[in-house]
C-alpha cells in the first residue's frame, strides 16, 4: 500500500470517533476519498455524510429521519401514507418523519428534558406524551393508554422487550411492529415471543444516521399487513 494511504488509513483507524479530529482529516482529498465524502457515492446519497458533518440525524438534505438502518428507511419510505397512524416508543427526529409521511402520530419519551425540548417542534398531528420509566411498568404499556389501535408501533426507545410483550392489543389486525437494533441478544426473548404470535420478521441490516457499525432494523408482520408485505 502507498505511504500516503497507509497514513490515511491509520489516521481514519484511530480517530473515527472523534468528530473534531474526522472534520481535520477531510481538508486531505486521499482521506475523504476513503471516507466516502465526496458527491456522487453511495454514502453521501443516503445522507451518512450529512449526518456525520453535522452530527444529526438527517438526510443528505437535511430533512429529519429516524435513527434506524437506511435498507429500512428506504422501505419504508416507500409505503407510508396518511392513511397510516403510528406509535412510537423514543421521539425525535423519528416523529417528525412519521409526521411528515403518515397519518396521526402518537409517541412517547421517558426523558423529562428532552420531551421538553422538542414538544414545540411537533406538527398538528403528533401527540407528544412524557411518562417515567417506573420500572418501565406504565412506560411499556403506553400504546393501550390512548384507547387507540395503531397501524404501526414503533419500538425505539426503552424497555423494549417489555413493549413489544405489552402492548399488541393496540395494533389492528393488518399492523406492524418494528423494533430498531433488533441484533441484539438482549431482545431475543420479544423476537421469540412474536413468534410464537405467528409474526413473520423482515430484516433490514446497514447502518444508520451518525452511525459507523453495522445493526439491524426489524419489521414484524403478519399476513395482509398494511404494508403489503
Amino acid at each position: 500500500m502507498k505511504s500516503y494511504l497507509r497514513k490515511a488509513v491509520y489516521n481514519i483507524l484511530t480517530t473515527l470517533m472523534n468528530r473534531e479530529k474526522l472534520m481535520f482529516l477531510l481538508a486531505n482529498s486521499e482521506e475523504r476519498v476513503l471516507l466516502g465524502f465526496k458527491r456522487e457515492n453511495y454514502l453521501y446519497d443516503i445522507g451518512w455524510t450529512n449526518s456525520i458533518i453535522t452530527g444529526k440525524v438527517v438526510d443528505a438534505a437535511g430533512n429529519p429521519v429516524p435513527w434506524v438502518t437506511y435498507p429500512y428507511i428506504q422501505f419504508i419510505g416507500e409505503r407510508l401514507n396518511k392513511n397510516l397512524d403510528i406509535f412510537e416508543f423514543g421521539s425525535g427526529n423519528s416523529t417528525l418523519y412519521y409526521a411528515k409521511n403518515a397519518g396521526m402520530v402518537d409517541s412517547v419519551d421517558h426523558d423529562k428534558f428532552w420531551y421538553e425540548k422538542i414538544k414545540c417542534t411537533m406538527p398538528a398531528n403528533v401527540n407528544l406524551f412524557y411518562c417515567e420509566l417506573e420500572d418501565g411498568a406504565n412506560y411499556s404499556r403506553y400504546a393501550l393508554t390512548t384507547n387507540r389501535l395503531y397501524d404501526m408501533i414503533i419500538v425505539d426507545g426503552m424497555n423494549r422487550v417489555e413493549c413489544c410483550l405489552n402492548n399488541l392489543e393496540a395494533l389492528k389486525p393488518t399492523g406492524v411492529l418494528v423494533v430498531d437494533d433488533s441484533e441484539r441478544p438482549e431482545y431475543d426473548t420479544a423476537t421469540a415471543f412474536l413468534k410464537e404470535k405467528g409474526f413473520k420478521r423482515l430484516d433490514f441490516w446497514g447502518t444508520a444516521p451518525t452511525v459507523y457499525y453495522l445493526k439491524c432494523t426489524t419489521i414484524f408482520y403478519r399476513d395482509n399487513n398494511c404494508l403489503g408485505i
